[in-house]
């Protein structure tokens, strides 16, 4: 086949390199194109484009192929590619070993995990980091939890230590010690309180500790700890303590032999990009799937052609509910209108000020409405955003006199439902009615759980909580609809509160009631939030797979792309005609040409005066081989020869 359109892959350290495998003319910018879109990095000391692994390079293979581009792999390549195919495989056949090896375990005590949840275990126990990011309410603590206990009694004398350290929300405390007590009775269990109070657990013990009191000085981790960040996007903030805490412990546990770190959460990205990568880098995951921080940036976080989602597969398992557990309810969503603003004089003026606040605010920044929302979310927007602070909590009190009318239909048929409010004014209304209980966050954790347990078992005719406190380590599946007075302005908050009643143990079809405003303000905050959540959907859920099917297909990729032979003669862009050296400085350049290519074998890494330099190596070799495999060039490329061999008169001698 004759073709024009070709390209190199190679290895260099440890990544690989692309370059162009002859004079592409024309098409250089369609080169260009095809880097960016197959998410090759330029590395300016190479002079080419620069994958980070395996698995890239072989989907950057692909996409080339289809694109008509004839791809020449190295050796050394396609034996990286056929590696990475072979520990894949093997890492199948280990998880299911691990999975597998639960079975007897749990035998007599009628507990089973789903088979979504087996394929999640094993895919921890071969894993030394790794996220977990499965939708809220699909049993990612059991996993977790059998996964650690599937290394300890398979593993070999150092795994089987039983060293366990959960760090988890304080409220969730209680919530891991009940399910360890489920499924993995046997190691002693340590609740630990207070600052200071954190250490590494002995041999056979598993320590639950939250993220308020890691010591800075966390000592150095015993080999074969496992430690496990639950609720872990409390570490998107680089700068917080606790994140810097968290990180040095998982620094100095992946350092270990056999030390394991990992993260989950249902909301990976709560509300800004950035997050994502700090929730990876807690467990040093961010470069593993991007490469670097500033490929992760270069990436479009909500485009259709988005690479993140293709990224985060490379590091973390993320199914969702409607994949893994098809009969469990979706979410029904309808709004109802509360008539509270139009008929109160104070109320509509101050609306009506913070609505032309905002508008205003748009008008100055020269952004839009989604974008000045955001901003303001961001506790940004000065004025703008304390005034939006004291319209959304005086709304939050207006709206309780339809929240009362709602409730008192669902009282009459004696149908138990939940009440989310991001503002305590609603959630301390219904503190004094009747059957009801609270869940806010200056309660004790022990408290909670007495409230939970007392709605669960039908003691309460309701029960509400505000979206902080109640969106968390608690499950609610008795009721099957929520009322959500007012919302977070963080969208992911919603959802993990929404999803207290819609998770495993859920019967009935779930229905989320929102209380919307009559006036303009509301309506458009909600409507962008909305949207907000849409675009979050869009770059973190697409990620979702099922690792066994997923991981097969990959090694599919790597496999075909490693062993695909092209038959290629290479030439120049069809426009293009070529000839043989003829006059004597262009038969000087062949034979200086054919010279230094033979001197530089290693492509210029090593500097040692010999063949071409770093900046000449790229474009020497690829006109060296096409003078070479086609025997001519093009007009202007013997020029270029000419020019470029001048500069190595040193070892080829001097030009006529």
């Amino acid at each position: 086949m004759i073709a024009s359109k070709v390209i190199s892959l190679g290895v260099h350290g440890g990544g690989f390199t692309v370059r162009p495998a002859v004079y592409l003319g024309e098409l250089f910018r369609e080169y260009l194109d095809l880097q960016r879109a197959g998410g090759a990095i330029f590395n300016p000391n190479l002079k080419c484009g620069w994958l980070t692994s395996p698995d890239s390079a072989a989907e950057f293979v692909a996409l080339a192929e289809n694109g008509g581009w004839a791809c020449l792999i190295e050796p050394a390549a396609r034996d990286a590619m056929l590696t990475r195919a072979r520990a894949m495989q093997d890492t199948i056949d280990e998880a299911e070993r691990y999975a597998s090896s639960l079975d007897a375990r749990l035998e007599g005590t009628g507990l089973s995990p789903f088979p979504y949840q087996r394929i999640g275990i094993g895919y921890l126990c071969t894993r030394k980091a790794a996220g977990l990011f499965d939708e809220m309410g699909l049993g990612k603590t059991i996993q977790a939890i059998l996964a650690a206990r599937a290394l300890q009694e398979t593993g070999d004398a150092v795994a089987c230590s039983a060293r366990v350290v959960v760090v988890c929300p304080k409220v969730a405390k209680g919530v891991w010690a009940r399910e360890l007590a489920r499924w993995w009775p046997a190691p002693a269990v340590s609740i630990l309180q207070g600052r200071g109070s954190f250490r590494w657990p002995e041999s056979g013990e598993i320590v639950i500790t939250n993220k308020d009191i890691l010591n800075d000085d966390c000592t150095v981790p015993p080999d074969g700890a496992i430690l496990i960040a639950d609720e872990a996007h409390a570490y998107k903030n680089p700068r917080a303590q606790c994140t810097k805490r968290f990180r040095e412990m998982s620094f100095r546990v992946l350092k270990t032999e056999h030390g394991r770190v990992w993260v989950m959460t249902g909301t990976p990205l709560l509300n800004r990009p950035d997050e994502l990568w700090n929730v990876l880098e807690a467990a040093d995951l961010g470069k593993e799937a991007f490469g670097t921080r500033a490929a992760f940036s270069r990436m479009s976080m909500y485009g259709v052609d988005a690479k993140v989602p293709t990224a985060l597969r490379k590091v973390s398992l993320l199914r969702r509910r409607e994949e893994v557990l098809p009969d469990l309810p979706t979410k029904i969503y309808r709004d109802i209108e509360a008539e509270c603003v139009q008929d109160d004089e104070e109320l509509k003026t101050l609306c009506d000020e913070a609505w032309q606040a905002l508008l205003d605010y748009c008008a100055k920044r020269g952004i839009s409405l989604d974008d000045a929302l955001d901003e303001v979310s961001n506790f940004k927007g000065g004025v703008t955003f304390e005034m939006m602070s004291r319209v959304r909590h005086r709304l939050s009190m207006a709206k309780i006199k339809t929240l009362l009318e709602v409730l008192e239909e669902h009282e009459d048929s004696d149908d138990p439902v939940v009440v989310f409010s991001a503002h305590r004014a609603p959630i301390d209304t219904l503190a004094t009615r009747g059957g009801w209980g609270v869940i806010t966050g200056d309660q004790t954790g022990q408290r909670r759980e007495e409230t939970v347990s007392m709605f669960q078992d039908g003691r309460l005719r309701g029960i509400a909580a505000t979206i902080q406190a109640g969106g968390i380590a608690i499950t609610l599946t008795r009721a099957h609809e929520a009322v959500f007075v007012d919302l977070a302005w963080t969208p992911a908050l919603n959802t993990q509160a929404e999803d207290r009643i819609c998770r495993i143990g859920q019967t009935r079809g779930v229905i989320i009631t929102r209380l919307i405003a009559d006036h303009i303000l509301d309506r458009k905050v909600t409507a962008a939030l909305d949207r907000k959540q849409a675009l979050i959907t869009a770059a973190v859920d697409a990620s979702a797979r099922t690792v066994a099917n997923d991981s097969a297909e990959q090694i599919r990729v790597l496999t075909e792309a490693a062993t695909k032979q092209v038959d290629v003669v290479l030439t120049s862009a069809p426009q293009s005609i070529r000839r043989g050296p003829e006059t004597d400085r262009e038969r000087w350049a062949r034979s200086g040409l054919q010279l230094l290519a033979a001197d530089d074998p290693d492509h210029a890494r090593v500097v040692n005066g010999i063949g071409f330099n770093k900046i000449d190596n790229e474009f020497g070799h690829s006109i060296a081989l096409q003078l070479h495999t086609s025997g001519g060039l093009t007009e202007k490329q013997w020029a270029a020869a000419v020019q470029l061999c001048r500069r190595y008169q040193r070892q080829i001698g001097e030009m006529p």
